[in-house]
């Protein structure tokens, strides 16, 4: 299997050079141009002092540029940190002071961000801020030092790489703990990728729709899946924001793919933007377990009966997905959310406080084990000591094991459900108001 995740991509433009790869408003780039842009950002890097294992920062909405930044990040042997557009400045300047990136890369939209970073001194005279554009930019506060163009008479070719499957590819930071930032290695998501790009059957001519945010490593796992399998990525236009606008988005496009928020999916149920049979080109349609009610669930089961549509539970610290769900046309909702079949090479367990498994019905804590996991939080081994275990009841490689901090039951079907009273109040909720779930979408939700 491929080990390094640029390679996924290098594969695919190898296969279909000329298929386009990135969409965005008028802008089409193919496979071709994009791993071309990608080996040009990794050389322009390395000229302005970017070593192996440096990290580097993406401030940026999703766009062809910032996809090729991506890339460019991980072939210059540096760690990719996705802090995307519209993150909080706070968890932007925590996650700075603790990775300490040697560079940060930004776009025009984003510029204020790094003016507030500068201005709270978190980027400083001896950190780099490369520019996504063709042009420099200039902010209040701060001069990019290099821009896509410095980066377009660089060779495009790729240069050698150093790294192996098991060196950190990301840190990802989290809103709710932006002073723990996740370590994934490529082979950690190497695989899940690999596992999306089959599940959703992604092959060229896929039109997929992803959020314009970066920054979390569920979009990550969206862009990669996609680009491995050859389809189009096609950006959230800001229209996308209005839940109508969305479902108007979804039918231009001819969208294939879509992986949507928990905000999304509800804004869109409230508001009743979809009738019976529309959608006709949407295949597939996923969402993440947490956050969504089973009447939301129920609205779209019912109305796009050509969909498959699969809840999907995990996080970065067992490198994104760990469990898949899929939801039947008009199948009752049961009375809890159930996180569905285990992906390949990985384990989840219920255990109680002296880590020993619970009997069928009896809640306990979700662990998670197998090939996947993080190596921890970066710079911070008491973090990771406190939820990584060794995990003696395992068996070959499956050596150790992490406490999600979700808490689940077993019930007697098989199946492994979500427990707890915020869980529970959440799967039992109604959609919100469509006042609700708009404003909920326009103050950055994303789609």
């Amino acid at each position: 299997m491929t080990t390094l995740l640029q390679d996924l991509v290098d594969a695919q433009a190898e296969r279909t050079p000329d298929a386009v790869a990135v969409h965005h408003g008028d802008e089409r780039t193919t496979y071709a141009q994009l791993v071309r842009r990608a080996n040009q950002v990794a050389r322009v890097l390395r000229d302005h002092g970017c070593r192996r294992d440096d990290r580097v920062c993406v401030v940026a909405p999703v766009t062809a540029n910032a996809i090729a930044a991506m890339l460019g990040v991980l072939k210059a042997d540096a760690i990719y940190v996705p802090l995307g557009a519209s993150a909080p400045v706070t968890l932007m300047a925590g996650a700075i002071r603790e990775c300490r990136p040697v560079c940060v890369l930004t776009a025009g939209p984003t510029a204020f961000a790094i003016d507030e970073l500068v201005a709270a001194g978190v980027v400083g005279g001896d950190t780099l801020v490369g520019s996504l554009e063709r042009s420099p930019i200039a902010g209040q506060r701060f001069f990019t030092s290099f821009s896509m163009a410095d980066a377009m008479v660089m060779s495009d070719r790729a240069a050698a790489s150093r790294n192996r499957a098991t060196n950190p590819a990301t840190i990802v930071f989290k809103p709710a703990d932006p002073n723990r930032g996740v370590v994934a290695t490529h082979a950690g998501l190497a695989r899940s990728a690999s596992w999306a790009r089959g599940y959703f059957d992604v092959r060229s001519g896929d039109r997929h729709a992803v959020t314009p945010e970066l920054a979390t490593d569920r979009v990550l796992l969206a862009v990669l899946a996609g680009c491995a399998g050859g389809a189009t990525l096609v950006p959230f236009h800001p229209e996308g924001a209005h839940p109508r606008r969305l479902a108007d988005f979804l039918r231009r496009e001819g969208v294939t793919v879509w992986h949507a928020t928990a905000e999304a999916l509800a804004a869109a149920a409230a508001a009743d933007v979809v009738s019976p049979g529309d959608l006709p080109a949407l295949r597939h349609a996923s969402w993440w377990t947490d956050g969504v009610s089973g009447t939301v669930v129920s609205y779209w089961t019912r109305r796009l009966g050509h969909t498959r549509f699969t809840s999907l539970y995990g996080a970065p610290e067992a490198s994104t997905v760990s469990a898949h769900h899929v939801w039947r046309e008009g199948a009752p909702i049961p009375s809890g959310a159930p996180l569905g079949a285990v992906c390949p090479g990985q384990e989840l367990v219920l255990l109680d406080g002296q880590l020993e498994p619970v009997a069928t019905d009896v809640v306990g804590d979700i662990w998670i084990r197998g090939l996947s996991l993080s190596p921890g939080y970066w710079s911070n081994a008491s973090a990771t000591a406190e939820v990584f275990r060794a995990d003696t009841a395992g068996v070959g490689i499956h050596d150790r094991m992490w406490r999600t901090g979700d808490r689940g039951l077993r019930r007697s079907d098989g199946l492994l459900y979500l427990a707890g009273p915020e869980a529970e109040e959440t799967w039992r909720g109604a959609a919100p108001s469509p006042t609700t779930a708009t404003r909920a979408l326009e103050s950055g939700a994303g789609a």
